[in-house]
């Protein structure tokens, strides 16, 4: 049996994924301007792989339920989960690959999904997670990055990974995912994952950025980027993923809606597995009804969704009255988290509320900051291993508390890179330091809490006037009739910005003339609308439910030309 103690410092794995006990919030050092987290340890070596963390926590309760997949009915065990790590591992080194190649996996949720994950990083391989809903011009854009030799997929995207590969022009062997990875060896007891030579610079796995400006980029983590995703989640009195006072701990259930080529997908999934909490599955795609009639079903407690999805899921509740009774831990990010969105959330949970929280994949962190301490308009305080600080834009000097300016974030286990991009790896390390640009506009105050006002590349300038559109969508975002609003700036060939609105409407009633007088009566003059409001039947979403700003631009500008005629002169 694969428990590799050898690995696993003296101090309890128990008291790392259960307790997490009292810790010391933010703190502000004013000497180097830099705020910190809680600083918590790993309970692992070194040398330990993430793979080996995965099967030494299974070991620890091997009849417990780590996994239901709805779509097919199938429950695993802790013990199961093991055995087929550790097949999948041996079955995959028989066929010839080695520790340090990369394997990608195009898939859905299924039953034989984690298992060969983490058989993956049991073995050494190199995990590349893509987006099984790109086509394959896309797909082939990161496959020709990455390098794979072999690529794993469901059946049904068999075609399109399959003309993906020959685009990206590489040899990988391409099978599909199956249980017959998993298959018994009879020497499971015997196998011994290899372990690595520093965890915190080997290489683990391969997500994507979310593409908000442009194509996706590979982001690489580390094992001990992996194995530490559960101290994501730190409170100052309790974890997310603790047990709550009332609950039982096998109660707790955690729905994994987001897809595991996005750092809240591994987040969800690993720090579900260290903390001992089972994890609900589907194959099937994730929309309002269904996700809350799991949560109903399986009395899920823990759940994370994007803005897009949590409107849903309130406007469904509302209308369907879904028992979510069970639901505790709401974790709601990715994009902007208005006030009003946060309480409708609060008033649709009667044993639970809304957690915001601040994240960037590329540090590996999952989150950097989550709003366990309600303070309105912030994303709470630093997560643990989370360093920040604030700079001007332009000059780069640093800025104390409440002095708005560029976040940068450090984490304590490094930034390995942009896989095979070394130019945008080098655009996002401050070379002083080795904090990573945010490229978000804020503020940490006083007390440590973090407050977002923007995007630096998408701050709207109206002469030597900065506007955000953060604040405009929010402003719009409260006026009766508008579902969703985007505010983008139109630029002219005077180079200001006209501050345009797209708007999905709730009513069909809304017009144009009423966006225009709501905003005018409640913001200065060169905050104004000049580019006009435009109705829209949806936007452009990434898949994780981040507007895709470039494409709401580009679709502002034509309607705006179309009203006005060309900005070209």
């Amino acid at each position: 049996m694969l428990i590799p103690t050898r690995n696993v410092r003296s101090a309890s794995i128990d008291q790392f994924v259960t307790n997490l006990l009292p810790v010391a919030m933010t703190s502000y050092n004013a000497f180097t301007k830099t705020w910190s987290g809680p600083r918590i340890e790993s309970p692992f070596l070194p040398t330990t792989s993430v793979g080996q963390a995965i099967c030494t926590v299974l070991a620890k309760t091997p009849t417990k339920v780590s996994q239901i997949c709805d779509s097919d009915g199938r429950v695993l065990t802790c013990e199961d989960l093991r055995l087929r790590t550790i097949r999948v591992a041996q079955n995959l080194t028989k066929l010839g690959f080695k520790p340090g190649e990369v394997i990608a996996v195009v898939a859905g949720y299924s039953t034989n999904l984690s298992p060969v994950i983490f058989g993956c990083f049991l073995a050494g391989f190199v995990v590349n997670t893509v987006d099984s809903r790109l086509d394959a011009h896309d797909m082939s854009h990161l496959l020709r990055l990455t390098e794979p030799v072999l690529v794993l997929c469901d059946e049904a995207f068999f075609e399109t990974v399959q003309a993906a590969i020959a685009e990206a022009e590489i040899t990988a062997r391409l099978m599909i995912l199956t249980e017959d990875l998993a298959s018994p060896t009879g020497t499971e007891d015997r196998f011994q994952g290899p372990s690595v030579p520093d965890s915190k610079v080997t290489l683990a796995a391969v997500i994507t950025s979310s593409g908000s400006t442009g194509l996706p980029k590979p982001i690489c983590l580390s094992h001990a980027q992996l194995i530490n995703l559960t101290c994501s989640l730190i409170t100052n009195d309790q974890s997310l993923y603790s047990t709550a006072d009332n609950d039982r701990e096998d109660d707790r259930a955690i729905l994994l809606t987001s897809q595991l080529h996005w750092i809240s997908g591994y987040m969800m999934l690993l720090g579900g597995l260290m903390s001992g909490i089972r994890r609900i599955i589907t194959s099937h795609r994730y929309e309002a009804d269904l996700a809350l009639n799991l949560v109903e079903k399986y009395g899920v407690t823990h759940v994370l969704a994007p803005p897009p999805l949590a409107l849903e899921l309130v406007q469904r509740q509302r209308l369907a009255g879904y028992d979510l009774s069970s639901l505790r831990y709401f974790l709601c990010g990715g994009t902007t988290v208005p006030d009003w969105l946060r309480d409708d959330i609060d008033g649709v949970l009667p044993n639970g509320r809304c957690y915001v929280g601040y994240g960037m994949s590329e540090t590996g962190a999952g989150a950097m900051a989550v709003e366990k301490v309600i303070w309105r308009g912030t994303v709470g305080e630093l997560e643990a291993n989370i360093e920040m600080k604030v700079i001007n834009p332009h000059d780069g000097t640093l800025l104390g508390p409440s002095q708005p300016g560029e976040l940068l974030a450090g984490y304590r286990y490094p930034f390995l890179g942009y896989f095979h991009q070394e130019k945008a790896t080098a655009e996002i390390i401050r070379q002083e330091d080795n904090f990573l640009h945010t490229g978000d506009i804020g503020f940490i105050d006083s007390r440590g809490f973090v407050t977002l006002q923007d995007r630096l590349k998408e701050i709207i300038c109206w002469g030597f006037y900065q506007i955000s559109p953060s604040e405009m969508e929010g402003i719009i975002g409260q006026l009766e009739g508008v579902r969703q609003v985007v505010v983008v700036g139109i630029a002219t060939a005077e180079q200001l910005d006209l501050v345009t609105a797209v708007v999905v409407r709730g009513d069909d009633q809304l017009q144009e003339e009423d966006v225009v007088r709501f905003v005018e009566g409640r913001v200065c003059d060169f905050k104004r609308l000049r580019g006009g409001v435009y109705f829209v039947e949806e936007l452009p979403v990434t898949n994780t439910g981040k507007v895709r700003r470039a494409q709401v631009r580009k679709m502002a500008v034509r309607m705006y030309e179309e009203r006005h005629g060309s900005l070209k002169h």
